[in-house]
């Protein structure tokens, strides 16, 4: 099975970033989510024509500001189609002691 890396790399510093592997059987529209304290990248899956579902990849520093981050997100759910399907996986969301 043939498939497509994508990847949103952090700018600042090394390492880090999200990235995406996607099936070359549908076609993917990638663009940067722009979240404060976040990598973040938003792949929007078509097949024959046909919207199927967005992955929205997101790793929060856990140094970063969670108010800023949570002000971010939800605009960027709310930008996204009527009976969109979001597959949502954050890692790092909750700074932990």
């Amino acid at each position: 099975m043939a498939i497509t890396f994508f990847c949103n790399s952090r700018k600042k510093n090394k390492g880090g970033g999200v990235c995406a592997y996607v099936s070359q059987n549908f076609e993917a529209r990638v663009e940067p989510a722009r979240l404060e304290g976040a990598e973040s990248l938003l792949v929007e899956m078509w097949y024959h024509g046909s919207r199927m579902f967005s992955a929205l990849c997101i790793y929060r520093t856990p140094s970063g500001e969670l108010p800023a981050f949570l002000g971010g997100l939800g605009p960027i759910l709310a930008s996204l189609p009527s009976g969109s399907v979001i597959i949502l996986y954050m890692k790092q969301i909750l700074k932990t002691t």
